[in-house]
């Protein structure tokens, strides 16, 4: 597929070029890192030279094998907003009176919801955007269970719950999970898939996609340094970064075309954004 990265030998036939032996397919981001191995290593090498080919074969085998052999640990995932670790923390209450909680939250100007569907306390953001800051849920008669994606978020929520509803309840425990612990993974495991048509499906997702990357250009991405695409494009080292970045993005969507019918997304509008031209 477009986007592919593999590793193999080239040797001349005629007027042009044919493989030979193995190909070696990897992951992009191991496609890259060898790349940019080789680049380091073959700085004042003569690319004809014999030195040259055991450089450029000895790091293709080397860091193919090693994404056979090597574990790999799975990234930290980071708040979009806050750039805290995503850290799911739920804290319990015991409710004393339900009535009044319910009251209270619905004086609030930033919550949303009834004791039956459970209440969101949201944050407005720029731009038209919001984001949910907590989530909370009465479950049994008499306990009330406060969700956030960070514990940062998990600490400000309490302290402005206890204080705006502190009468008529009483904090009972608090649970930390890691999205990247055997538990969160097994909670997150795909339910069965909708029964669709491919159209509809396509629809959803490209309309989630379009939410998602709407202030992309002006959102700190980790994969670029904690920096925006809009800052990291002002180096040459960034603007390669980005680039690459956005052709992993299509290449992904490519793959998802592939494998589950349906159109991909086009991230056109960003490259536009950022003035950058495709590689490929």
């Amino acid at each position: 597929m477009r986007g592919d990265i593999f590793g193999a030998r080239l040797v001349p036939q005629d007027e042009g070029w044919v493989l030979s032996g193995a190909v070696y397919p990897f992951d992009r981001d191991d496609g890259l890192a060898c790349r940019d191995e080789i680049l380091f290593e073959m700085k004042g090498v003569d690319w004809a030279s014999a030195s040259a080919r055991e450089v450029i074969g000895g790091q293709i085998g080397l860091h193919w094998l090693e994404t056979l052999i090597t574990p790999l640990p799975l990234p930290e995932l980071v708040d979009a907003s806050s750039g805290e670790p995503i850290l799911g923390t739920t804290d319990r209450y015991r409710v004393s009176d339900r009535t009044t909680l319910a009251t209270l939250l619905a004086e609030q100007p930033d919550v949303d919801g009834d004791g039956d569907a459970g209440w969101v306390r949201i944050a407005e953001l720029d731009a038209g955007r919001s984001r949910i800051q907590a989530s909370l849920t009465l479950t049994g008669k008499d306990v009330l269970e406060m969700f956030c994606r960070t514990r940062k978020l998990a600490d400000e929520s309490r302290v402005w719950l206890e204080q705006i509803a502190g009468q008529t309840l009483r904090h009972q425990s608090r649970e930390l999970v890691d999205p990247r612990s055997p538990k969160a993974l097994e909670a997150a495991a795909p339910a069965a898939p909708l029964d669709l048509p491919p159209e509809v499906m396509t629809t959803i997702v490209h309309d989630y996609l379009r939410k998602q990357y709407t202030n992309w250009v002006d959102e700190k991405i980790p994969a670029l340094g904690n920096r925006t695409p809009r800052q990291a494009i002002r180096s040459a080292k960034g603007r390669q970064a980005v680039i690459e970045l956005l052709e992993s993005y299509e290449h992904l969507e490519a793959r998802r075309e592939r494998d589950q019918g349906g159109q991909p997304f086009d991230f056109g509008f960003l490259w536009k954004q950022l003035g950058l031209q495709r590689n490929l």
